[in-house]
């Protein structure tokens, strides 16, 4: 009597796996917001008020705007104008030809009068980024100039800035000024000054970023 053993194959295979799990991908945020240097919101709220105006009147005030993106902005920030209203012109005079204004980039303001504000470049004024139209009715370095020339983010004033991620900020100074139109080019007159009471200008100012 013979014993014997055998084996016999199937038709099964070994297999193993490797698994790298969990792909996934998530966009990151730009985000900038408008401050008073002492880390309150000011979104949404004006800086300037000024009412029962009149030649030779001066008004400073600074915004803090501040970073919080989760990535580095491709572009610098601009700045332009939004919800721009002017009363009619008189006599082919408006307020806001004859309000100077002058805007700087700095650092350090703690609150909106400007506080410990340090300045770095002019972004704007009569010879600087000023725009393209300058004329009787659009002076050059005026409040009007600014509404008129730097309305959207393609136009806007290109700042010193571009974000990176984190906190980071930078402070905006706003000198703006009602000199009389005899300081301005081709000189001014009593009555060109008459023209422009009872007359209001408003304008927002608007921060924006891309990536």
């Amino acid at each position: 009597m013979t014993a014997g053993a055998i084996w016999r194959a199937s038709y099964a295979a070994f297999s193993v796996t490797t698994v790298n799990p969990s792909n996934s991908w998530s966009s990151g945020a730009l985000a900038l917001t408008a401050t008073d240097g002492n880390n309150t919101n000011i979104t949404g709220t004006a800086v300037f008020g000024a009412t029962g105006w009149r030649p030779t009147d001066t008004l400073t005030k600074c915004v803090t705007v501040t970073y919080g993106g989760t990535i580095t902005a491709g572009t610098a920030v601009r700045l332009y104008a939004t919800a721009v209203t002017n009363t009619a012109a008189y006599n082919g005079h408006s307020l806001s030809s004859y309000l100077k204004l002058v805007i700087k980039e700095g650092t350090g303001s703690t609150d909106t009068n400007c506080t410990n504000f340090v300045p770095g470049s002019t972004l704007f004024d009569s010879s600087t980024q000023s725009g393209p139209v300058t004329s009787a009715t659009v002076i050059a370095g005026s409040l009007m100039d600014f509404t008129t020339n730097k309305v959207d983010y393609t136009s806007g004033v290109v700042t010193g800035w571009t974000p990176s991620t984190g906190s980071t900020s930078k402070s905006y100074q706003f000198v703006v000024s009602f000199p009389g139109s005899a300081t301005f080019p081709g000189g001014g007159s009593n009555s060109i000054d008459t023209d422009l009471m009872s007359m209001t200008a408003t304008t927002g100012f608007t921060w924006e970023v891309h990536s």
